[in-house]
């Protein structure tokens, strides 16, 4: 039998936290991959919440099935950064960004077109 001090530093190392990558060490290539999914996101929101503007009372509530049409899209740059070893804390501050900048592009644009009507 191991006596303890042996297994102390085992026990230590199994509970290290993962280390993760910066937001800054991000390559040119990394951020470039990154945006290029996000405007993806932004694309697809775009795309799905216009589709259902006009069956639907509320700007709203296209705005929030277009979100819901895409999570795949929005998923796909969650995995990008997971995938480049950077933090789930970026990541979810990053989704968030990227979920609010798309409302925020869609919202006139849906009231455009629910005014046009």
């Amino acid at each position: 039998m191991a006596p303890l001090a042996l297994l102390a530093p085992l026990a230590v190392a199994a509970a290290a936290p993962p280390e993760y990558r910066e937001p800054s060490e991000m390559t040119v290539e990394e951020r470039s991959t990154i945006m290029q999914r996000m405007n993806d996101y932004n694309g697809c929101v775009y795309k799905e919440a216009m589709a259902r503007v006009d069956k639907l009372p509320d700007i709203r509530q296209a705005a929030d099935e277009g979100m819901s049409a895409c999570q795949g899209t929005l998923d796909t740059v969650e995995q990008a950064i997971a995938g480049f070893n950077f933090s789930p804390e970026f990541a979810e501050q990053f989704l968030h960004h990227t979920q609010s900048r798309a409302v925020k592009m869609l919202m006139p644009e849906l009231s455009l077109r629910k005014g046009g009507q």
